[in-house]
């Protein structure tokens, strides 16, 4: 483990710290190696001054995140701010990273970007196709965690989902599934989820054609989905789909949950579903 640092902030230049995913090491080296340390400091104290912070540089360089958060967005700034500062929140101790992906011409996504510009575990990638489905398989492509999450962005998470995480990790699940709060925007009523009553995946996939959006409760073990992409010549029941073709792949350890970890949202406002609905599809 990382040696504790011992008050190096007095004598290291703000300016010249780096940044989490870049380091200027010309920069960085010849002004730690010049530390102004207090009088009479032992030759090895400045020693392991000097390796805590190297070996601190090296880890937040290349540690990936724990969990990914994959968030397609399509002119709906207002509720994408809601669902990133959501997951930000529920997971302030962890490890994380929010990766967000707007789809289509609209810009509106700028406004939120601008706010999180600063917040480094927030990551933005553009698609120009409005389908939600090529935006989810982007920002799978993109996601670097060891573990993944869909939301879509008119939901949110509840800090439970942070719980949630830290239970699957106990178990080596490699999905863990939990039930969804349903709120009726209409008459502002939310009421309880629960996914199928099955310690199997694909039971629980098949079943979960009768309620909304499972994928919403679940997290996903990056390498059990086995590179499973979203079907993007759909537009209705594409995450059902999805679930499928994941259970078909090979068996699952799955963790079931009983306690509600995402706020599915039902409103009125434009959905790409409604507005690309065909005969076809």
């Amino acid at each position: 483990s990382v040696l504790p640092l011992i008050n190096p902030s007095a004598s290291i230049d703000a300016t010249l710290a780096p940044s989490r995913y870049g380091v200027n090491f010309q920069t960085l080296f010849p002004h730690i190696l010049h530390l102004k340390e207090p009088p009479g400091i032992h030759p090895k104290i400045k020693f392991l001054i000097i390796l805590n912070i190297f070996l601190g540089v090296i880890l937040d360089i290349t540690m990936d995140p724990l969990l990914s958060i994959i968030i397609p967005t399509y002119n709906r700034s207002d509720m994408l701010d809601r669902a990133i500062g959501s997951a930000l929140d529920s997971f302030a101790d962890e490890n994380i990273e929010v990766v967000v992906v707007p789809n289509g011409p609209h810009n509106a996504w700028k406004i939120v970007q601008d706010k999180y510009r600063q917040d480094e575990r927030v990551r933005w990638f553009h698609v120009d196709c409005s389908h939600a489905c090529v935006a989810r398989n982007h920002g799978l492509k993109k996601s670097r965690g060891l573990y993944v999450r869909f939301l879509d962005d008119d939901d949110y998470l509840l800090p439970s989902s942070a719980a949630q995480l830290k239970r699957m990790k106990n178990s080596e699940a490699d999905i863990s599934v939990a039930p969804l709060l349903i709120f009726e925007q209409h008459s502002k009523n939310f009421s309880l989820q629960s996914p199928p009553n099955t310690s199997d995946f694909v039971c629980s996939g098949l079943l979960s054609i009768s309620i909304n959006n499972m994928t919403a409760g679940c997290i996903f073990l990056k390498s059990a989905i086995n590179k499973k992409t979203w079907r993007e010549d759909v537009i209705l029941h594409d995450d059902y789909l999805w679930v499928i073709g994941v259970a078909a792949d090979e068996e699952k350890k799955l963790l079931a949950e009983n306690f509600p970890v995402a706020v599915y949202v039902q409103h009125d406002a434009d959905r790409q579903s409604q507005v690309n609905r065909t005969i076809k599809n």
